[in-house]
């Protein structure tokens, strides 16, 4: 093998690795993967680590929720990322106990390198169910504790299905003030 084909391949390993990507559903909250051990949440940010033909290996790093099998965007574990049957699936941070991981073979149609792309259909039911009586309030504004009040306080005039509940709290949960697509960790 040539120099170059070894520095290429290792130059789309490290790039390759160092991508991150966001699951993309089409029409849904989350992905269960390996026959519902493991629960992927819509618009999660994962980090690419190899392609294996159509399937990409991904890796979900968050903060372990109290139950040791849930995975959260921020230390407020208001925003759920993953969610596996069994604690030990969930490799703990050597540096930080409080953090954890788990990789998963997902197909690479449901990532997306654009973030709006893998929240837009939360975006657009925010706009649609929450400007009915209203402007659109700016969502980094307030934290996601705040939003947790402001929309459940007005979820009975917009009335939403509880899917779609789900989607726009998920929403306003990442663009919050202290959400994981306005927050430096």
């Amino acid at each position: 093998m040539s120099i170059l084909k070894v520095f290429l391949a290792c130059a789309v390993t490290f790039s390759l690795a160092q991508a991150t990507s966001y699951l993309y559903l089409d029409n849904g909250v989350k992905l269960d993967v390996k026959k519902g051990d493991i629960s992927i949440y819509n618009g999660s940010p994962v980090e690419k680590i190899s392609k294996k033909g159509k399937k990409v290996l991904v890796k979900i790093s968050g903060y372990i929720g109290k139950d040791g099998k849930t995975l959260y965007a921020t230390p407020n574990r208001e925003l759920i990322l993953a969610s596996v049957k069994k604690a030990n699936m969930i490799k703990k941070d050597s540096k930080n106990s409080k953090k954890g991981s788990v990789q998963v073979l997902i197909s690479k149609d449901n990532l997306t390198d654009d973030p709006e792309e893998a929240w837009e259909e939360n975006s657009d039911l925010f706009y649609d169910k929450c400007t009915r009586c209203h402007r659109a309030r700016v969502v980094k504004k307030h934290t996601m504790k705040e939003w947790d009040v402001l929309f459940n306080s007005m979820k009975q005039f917009a009335k939403p299905t509880k899917k779609e509940a789900k989607l726009i709290l998920r929403f306003l949960h990442a663009y919050a003030k202290d959400g994981i697509l306005t927050q430096k960790d």
